[in-house]
């Protein structure tokens, strides 16, 4: 009793929130976790659409290598004799050779003929050292063409931010439709505890009329005892009632994000429900977030066996670089020690890989055609599903019509069986007879009531209206 009384307290302290259905449909997508998942995913496709778009566009980037090693290339040159040239009539160089008698050139013991004059070259140690070598420098790349890679790249990433755009439209109405699972829910449970509350009152009003009617002798014990059983019947309905509605409250908070102790307050009845018109929804499955969802992922497929396809198709492109180099030296002097431009074209012809690339676009084209297989099967599902609840929508406008005809019958009932007890035209059984019909028939209509809206908002998502 003490902490069924702590909880009291507790629950009473808590700030009562007033909630429409609107208002819990935006506390539950806002606080969702797969809603907020979903829009991380919208965030990260954008951003992979941007990197992809990058590929269009030239690429700039430095580079640097360093390079040290302590081996030398060392070489000693013996020395050498080299011919020397004069200056012929016509201005051009022949050679210097001796001519002896006849005119003929003097052929010297090697078999090659003598020079009047050579040029000594002397010996030389020579020592190219390798350590400290280094090029710095820009380079500039682009694609001219790559078989379509980069386009098909780009067209996929566009597909990607589609995908997630409709899968946070999906994840909303899923998360819109639990909402109102949940709020209604709570409407009903709430009503039927009003209900159940005014059937206990009707018949501890009976009980009362039939103690007095004991004191003056005009019933007997056993009328008491039928009311009594009645009554206890009843208090047992008001407390499967408030059980109800506090696991239907609890539910309701846990699904808009609020603590599930928070005091909540319903803006909303069954009373006087707004008419509904198949007509003014207009809606077919191609609304849906789901059939949109199918489509891009074909048209997904389509773009990966052309991506698959590039593979396998000549591939050009162009890159300019400039740089500076410095190193190798020779006798204490760097060979390297200067900077340039230089431009390269690289070009990339497939001949022959063994039937990989034909295989491998076979198989994209096939992930296609089991895609559009799928979207075929799904559409037909999603047609059946969306006549599913539109006859719901149906019977449930049907079925409330007739349990306000039942409940007004069993009004008017009750209060000619009421009268005619009062004047004893009426057995006891029968006015608790008539008490009992009027609740059923009053719980009726709030169970019917509750599925016609749970069955409007099914529908709804069914034709992608939610």
């Amino acid at each position: 009793m003490i902490c069924l009384g702590c909880l009291g307290i507790e629950t009473t302290v808590q700030a009562q929130t007033v909630l429409s259905l609107e208002k819990c449909r935006e506390m539950a997508v806002e606080n969702n976790k797969q809603a907020a998942a979903a829009r991380l995913q919208q965030q990260k496709s954008a951003f992979d659409l941007r990197a992809v778009r990058a590929n269009f566009y030239p690429k700039i980037s430095g580079y640097g290598y360093y390079l040290y090693s302590n081996n030398s290339l060392n070489y000693d040159f013996k020395g050498a004799y080299l011919p020397t040239y004069t200056p012929g009539t016509d201005g051009t160089l022949v050679p210097n050779i001796v001519v002896g008698q006849g005119g003929q050139p003097v052929i010297g013991v090697d078999g090659r003929p003598l020079f009047n004059q050579y040029a000594a070259i002397p010996p030389m140690s020579l020592e190219l050292k390798i350590n400290g070598i280094y090029t710095v420098g820009v380079r500039l790349e682009q694609p001219i063409y790559m078989g379509g890679k980069v386009r098909s790249s780009y067209k996929m990433a566009r597909l990607g931010v589609e995908l997630a755009d409709l899968n946070v439209e999906q994840n909303r109405a899923d998360v819109v439709l639990k909402s109102d699972e949940a709020y209604w829910q709570y409407v009903k449970v709430c009503e039927q505890l009003r209900s159940a509350e005014s059937y206990r009152t009707l018949v501890e009003a009976l009980e009362k009329k039939v103690k007095d009617a004991i004191e003056i002798g005009m019933a007997s014990r056993n009328d008491l005892l039928k009311v009594e059983v009645r009554l206890n019947e009843a208090q047992l309905l008001v407390s499967k009632a408030e059980n109800g509605c506090t696991l239907a409250r609890m539910n309701l908070c846990h699904v808009i994000g609020l603590p599930l102790v928070t005091e909540v307050e319903i803006s909303d009845t069954f009373v006087d429900e707004a008419p509904f018109s198949f007509a003014e929804i207009a809606g077919d499955i191609s609304n849906r977030p789901e059939y949109k969802l199918l489509e891009r992922d074909v048209a997904l497929k389509e773009q990966q066996e052309r991506f698959v396809r590039s593979e396998f198709l000549p591939q050009l492109g162009v890159a300019a670089m400039y740089g500076y180099s410095h190193g190798l030296l020779l006798g204490g002097d760097p060979l390297l020690s200067s900077a340039g431009v230089s431009a390269v074209a690289s070009l990339s012809v497939p001949i022959f890989h063994w039937g990989e690339g034909r295989n491998k676009v076979r198989s994209a084209r096939t992930e296609t055609e089991i895609s559009r297989t799928k979207q075929e099967e799904i559409e037909e599902l999603m047609q059946l599903e969306e006549a599913k609840y539109r006859f719901s929508v149906t019977d449930a406008i049907r079925q409330v019509e007739l349990t306000k005809k039942s409940l007004e019958q069993a009004e008017e009932n009750l209060k000619v069986s009421g009268d005619q007890y009062e004047l004893g035209m009426e057995t006891l059984v029968n006015y608790l007879e008539a008490q009992t019909q009027w609740q059923k028939a009053s719980s009726d209509l709030i169970d019917a009531q509750a599925e016609l809206n749970l069955s409007k908002t099914r529908y709804l998502k069914a034709v992608g209206k939610l």
